[in-house]
């Protein structure tokens, strides 16, 4: 292989090796990557919400902060990550006009003990 054409080459291999895919960048920052859906209903909404922990395995789990009484129907699909990171769940919240809060999500990694935690932000 020429010197010209071996300079692409490396170019090309450097780059793919430099660029992080979505999940591994999502595991290497502070905060996890997030996607969030809703269904609202005449009663309350149903919250999708799926996204990359820090880690595989982290221990991932949502809760309401400043509301007196938590939703009382909460329907996890799963509270840990798998072994690529990924986690997912669903939760049902009746409307209260009573009631205000913010949703937040809290991860801990069991590994190293790292724990964090960010706003959900809903649609």
């Amino acid at each position: 292989m020429t010197p010209k054409r071996l300079l692409p080459v490396s170019l090309m291999l450097l780059s793919a090796l430099t660029v992080p895919t979505a999940a591994a960048a999502a595991q290497q920052s502070s905060e996890p990557a997030l996607h969030v859906r809703t269904t609202r209903w005449q009663t309350g909404s149903t919250y999708y919400v799926d996204g990359v922990a820090w880690t595989p395995r982290a221990v991932v789990r949502t809760f309401v902060e400043g509301w007196q009484k938590a939703p009382r129907t909460r329907q996890w699909s799963r509270d840990t990550a798998d072994a690529r990171g990924n986690f997912s769940f669903q939760f049902y919240v009746p409307h209260d006009a009573n009631e205000h809060g913010q949703l937040r999500l809290r991860m801990v990694d069991a590994a190293t003990g790292r724990r964090g935690e960010m706003s959900i932000p809903l649609p």
